[in-house]
């Protein structure tokens, strides 16, 4: 009795119960504090690995993007380490609305996916990163893991455009570039950049084996206004379109377009005029370096003729460089073969330009028609391997044929109806146009 009721008064042993009792939720907070700063420290990673990842996908080439962000979500938290945070299915292109009201009747910055936005223009990509990390003491209450996830939307309107090398064959204006109906344009791109806009007429067919080499582009102050296209602009992937009817894919050429400022096309820029300013490109006409740089260029016109006045009725010229100070005027069964003309002035083309074995090894296209004022072409013309610069604007009158063209202008460029442009990148021309875009991609979510 006496030993049962000291047994009941002994409180020795209490301590280490209430040590227990209190300890329990002394881990459990300090676990919870524990993982709760792992947890936000994740987050900070994620969010950066899908903001480096979004920038950078959406600063380089579509064909490049999903590459491009994978490789900085993975620079971000190694897969080493965390495994996997990205998948290409977490990586999509889309329309970003920036202003609300655009497109949707809201209020509210929208990012629209691809899949849900055909008749938008892609101009943004968004990135998912996420990561499932292992919990430690949250683990003795039940919470072992947690799924994070962080979201990172960023607008491609100044990134690089694909393939912008194709303006080798293509057309850049810092008016407007317009075409009208029943233009084909084949081969191996179509590039197309203008500083006042573009815009297309109906029945234009595309015929491009890789659709990643075309391009339309406008500054980012004309904000969608940028490029207009009719009905039945489509694309038709055998690379060889000639049906102006159009069997192609039906995708409309709009999603092509995207908007940025050229800053600079250096290959204009490093021979020193400005291609908005036809005085500066008449100072460099009348320059001895630059009549110098064109007699030294191999394969090229060895026979340099200067003018200085204007001339109407010019004849058949191979194989020469004639420089004029004023106007050009062609006679109308004129051929030009692999010869340059430069004038202060307007040149008005008639005849022929090159032969259409401009795609060929041993071809002997290689001309340069420049002038400061405008260049016109009548109806029916012909060229092949040739470049056109003007500081003024360029026509090309309906049912022509153009083959491995260069356009360049300081005004519009005109393209009427009913050509036929086809190109190879085989194509050689005294200028290769490689254009600088400002900016980059811009994070806005």
């Amino acid at each position: 009795m006496t030993n049962t009721h000291q047994f009941i008064k002994d409180q020795s042993g209490f301590a280490l119960i209430y040590t227990v009792l209190i300890m329990l939720p002394i881990l459990g907070i300090a676990g919870f504090a524990i993982d709760s700063g792992y947890i936000a420290y994740i987050n900070v990673r994620l969010q950066n690995a899908a903001d480096a990842a979004a920038l950078a996908g959406a600063n380089v080439p579509p064909s490049e993007t999903n590459e491009t962000a994978l490789s900085l979500a993975d620079a971000n938290m190694p897969t080493s380490h965390y495994g996997s945070v990205l998948n290409t299915n977490d990586i999509v292109e889309g329309f970003w609305d920036e202003g609300g009201n655009t497109y949707a009747d809201t209020d509210y910055r929208t990012f629209y996916p691809d899949d849900s936005a055909t008749s938008r223009p892609i101009n943004a990509i968004k990135v998912t990163t996420s990561y499932t990390p292992s919990l430690n003491l949250m683990g003795l209450f039940g919470f072992n893991n947690i799924n994070l996830k962080a979201t990172a939307i960023a607008t491609i309107a100044s990134a690089t455009p694909p393939n912008f090398g194709c303006l080798d064959t293509g057309f850049v204006a810092l008016g407007t570039i317009s075409a009208n109906n029943g233009n084909v344009f084949n081969g191996d791109s179509a590039c197309f950049y203008a500083e006042e806009g573009i815009s297309f007429g109906n029945n234009n067919c595309f015929g491009l084996a890789n659709e990643n080499s075309m391009f339309f582009g406008a500054p980012d102050s004309l904000e969608l206004g940028g490029m207009t296209s009719g009905s039945n602009n489509t694309i038709d992937n055998s690379g060889n379109c000639l049906n102006t009817n159009n069997s192609g894919n039906n995708t409309d050429i709009i999603d092509y377009f995207q908007q940025l400022d050229i800053v600079s096309i250096t290959s204009l820029a490093n021979l020193g005029f400005d291609l908005s300013d036809p005085d500066s490109i008449r100072t460099l006409i009348n320059s001895a370096s630059f009549q110098a740089q064109l007699e030294g260029i191999p394969s090229t016109p060895t026979l340099t003729l200067y003018t200085p006045s204007n001339y109407n009725n010019l004849g058949d010229l191979t194989d020469q460089i004639v420089i004029f100070d004023g106007d050009i005027s062609f006679s109308p069964n004129a051929e030009i073969t692999n010869s340059y003309v430069i004038a202060t002035g307007d040149i008005a083309l008639k005849g022929q330009i090159g032969t259409d074995d401009y795609c060929t090894e041993d071809s002997n296209n290689n001309s340069l028609i420049m002038a400061a004022g405008d260049i016109t072409t009548p109806g029916g013309f012909e060229m092949f391997g040739a470049q056109l610069i003007s500081g003024g604007s360029t026509s090309l009158n309906s049912g022509g044929i153009g083959g491995g063209i260069s356009i360049a202008s300081g005004g519009d460029i005109n393209l009427t109806s009913n050509w036929v442009f086809s190109n190879c990148k085989d194509t050689q021309h005294f200028m290769e146009l490689d254009a600088q875009v400002s900016g980059g991609s811009t994070l806005v979510f």
